[in-house]
C-alpha cells in the first residue's frame, strides 16, 4: 500500500490525502533496503534538473527525505512534482527480487530523464511489453529487475 506525504511549512514530510493531480513534470524513485540508500544526492540532482527543465522550482524537499524514509524493510519511494502542486513523496513497498533479468534495448533516444522524459519512458515501457529497458548500456526498469541473482 502506498502512503503519500506532502512537505509542510516546517520542512518535514507529513501525511497527505493522496497523490496530487496534474501533469507529472519531475519524478525520482529509488530503492531503500534496511534504511540504506545509494546515491540519494544523484537522485536529488536529477529531480532538480527535471523540475528546472519544466520551468518549475520545487524548493528543496531533499533535506526532509531521509527522515521520512522507513528504517527497516525494502521500499521504493517516489518523489514527484506535478504542475501547480508541491512535491509529494510516495512510500511504496519495493517489489520482490527476481532471480534473473531479461532486458530490452530501446532503439530511440535515452528516455531516462526526470520530468519531460517520463512520457518517453512510459512509451518505451509499453513498447518493451513490461520488460526492463536499456539504453546506452544503462538500465531503466523496475527495481526488482535490477537485482543480482540470488546465490
Amino acid at each position: 500500500m502506498t502512503e503519500w506525504l506532502r512537505l509542510d511549512p516546517s520542512g518535514a514530510f507529513v501525511p497527505a490525502a493522496g497523490a496530487a493531480t496534474g501533469e507529472v513534470v519531475a519524478v525520482e524513485s529509488w530503492l531503500v533496503d534496511g534504511g540504506r540508500v545509494r546515491g540519494l544526492d544523484r537522485h536529488a540532482d536529477r529531480f532538480a534538473r527535471g523540475a528546472a527543465a519544466a520551468g518549475l522550482d520545487p524548493g528543496d524537499p531533499w533535506p526532509a527525505v531521509p527522515a521520512a524514509l522507513p528504517a527497516t524493510g525494502r521500499w521504493f519511494p517516489r518523489l514527484e512534482l506535478r504542475a501547480g502542486a508541491e512535491p509529494r513523496l510516495a512510500l511504496r513497498p519495493a517489489p520482490d527480487r527476481a532471480p534473473t533479468v531479461v532486458a530490452w534495448i530501446a532503439d530511440g533516444p535515452d528516455p531516462r530523464r526526470a520530468g519531460a522524459g517520463v512520457a518517453a519512458q512510459a512509451r518505451g515501457a509499453r513498447r518493451a511489453g513490461g520488460r526492463p529497458m536499456m539504453t546506452a548500456g544503462l538500465a531503466t526498469c523496475p527495481a526488482r529487475a535490477l537485482q543480482s541473482p540470488r546465490h
